[in-house]
């Protein structure tokens, strides 16, 4: 998640789900970003799954869509990081899907892209604080699936990912403003096409981490949300890595699993 404000910054950072040893995953593990450490047990979400969204606000986390044993799903899971315990349902998202993207401005959370029965452009939304269905925001520039997302307080980024066509990677960078429904609009390139990125934002600087290019990267990037243009180089990971997840504070960027 991605919080703006550093005055209610949650000590609080989740991943939850991913592919187990041997099975689909439903453990949500819990760290504090503003100390080094391993992660501790959370809690469960409803079902064990693979490849859904993510976002959350300064008090909840949630979880939408993804893949089960029993296939792809709508359910949107939500937990209260002062209160540690399993997911409960929170509302579904517009379509059964896996491989879709999430981000928030800590009152709207988006999920954008993924696979129905093919790729699809599709962005939903919901308002955190109050719980219910995703409604449509607009569409992507693309039928897309497995970007990275990241937001500030005023917009919502993706980059990278598959399109329809040859199951071709990406190096384009969208963005929406979060607060007025629409569709998305060209931000900027990113160094090389790829997929199977995560993304994470302070209020000002964005980071994109890892992925899959020709190969398993190791490549950090980053932008300035406000401004639109291409990615810099930031760093790297310690080792190459795809379908890695990733959280942010004011300060400091995670990357997790992968």
């Amino acid at each position: 998640g991605d919080w703006p404000d550093p005055a209610n910054v949650p000590t609080t950072m989740l991943f939850g789900g991913g592919a187990g040893t041997a099975s689909f995953s439903n453990i949500i593990d819990k760290i504090a970003p503003e100390s080094s450490g391993n992660a501790t047990d959370f809690g469960d979400l409803s079902v064990g799954r693979i490849q859904m969204a993510s976002y959350g606000s300064d008090t909840r986390g949630l979880w939408a869509g993804g893949e089960s044993s029993g296939g792809r799903g709508n359910v949107i899971d939500f937990v209260t990081y002062s209160s540690a315990g399993n997911a409960t349902d929170f509302g579904d998202v517009t379509n059964n899907l896996s491989m879709n993207t999430g981000t928030s401005n800590n009152v709207r959370g988006l999920s954008a892209g993924g696979y129905v029965s093919d790729k699809i452009d599709v962005i939903d939304f919901v308002t955190i604080p109050t719980l219910g269905n995703a409604v449509d925001f607009g569409n992507l520039t693309a039928n897309k699936l497995d970007m990275a997302g990241l937001a500030s307080s005023t917009r919502g980024v993706f980059s990278g990912g598959q399109i329809i066509s040859s199951n071709a990677k990406q190096n384009v960078i969208e963005y929406v403003t979060i607060a007025s429904a629409g569709n998305a609009n060209d931000f900027g390139d990113l160094a090389a096409t790829i997929d199977e990125s995560a993304g994470c934002a302070s209020s000002t600087r964005g980071l994109f981490g890892g992925g899959s290019e020709s190969d398993i990267v190791n490549r950090i990037q980053y932008i300035t949300i406000a401004s639109t243009g291409n990615s810099t180089d930031f760093g790297d990971l310690t080792a190459a890595r795809r379908k890695l997840s990733a959280g942010a504070n004011s300060t400091t960027g995670i990357f997790g699993g992968g």
